[in-house]
């Protein structure tokens, strides 16, 4: 597979988890915390057969006050 349908599946799984949030939720508005809530994905690096991609992850831990990788 091309890097770039790569790449491309892995922005639209993303895209369906942000988006993919029960409809059945009560609305209210987005905060700070809610933001800081989402986990944050960074640094893709792709193998070197161009089969699988890794990635580092980072969620808030509220207990420790700090983020977690």
């Amino acid at each position: 597979m091309k890097l770039a349908t790569k790449l491309r599946t892995l922005a639209y799984v993303g895209t369906l988890a942000l988006v993919g949030a029960s409809p059945a939720q009560a609305q209210r508005p987005m905060t700070i915390v809610d933001l800081i809530n989402v986990p944050s994905v960074s640094d893709p690096q792709l193998s070197p057969k161009g089969s699988q991609i890794l990635y580092a992850r980072s969620d808030a831990d509220w207990k420790k006050n700090n983020t977690v990788s």
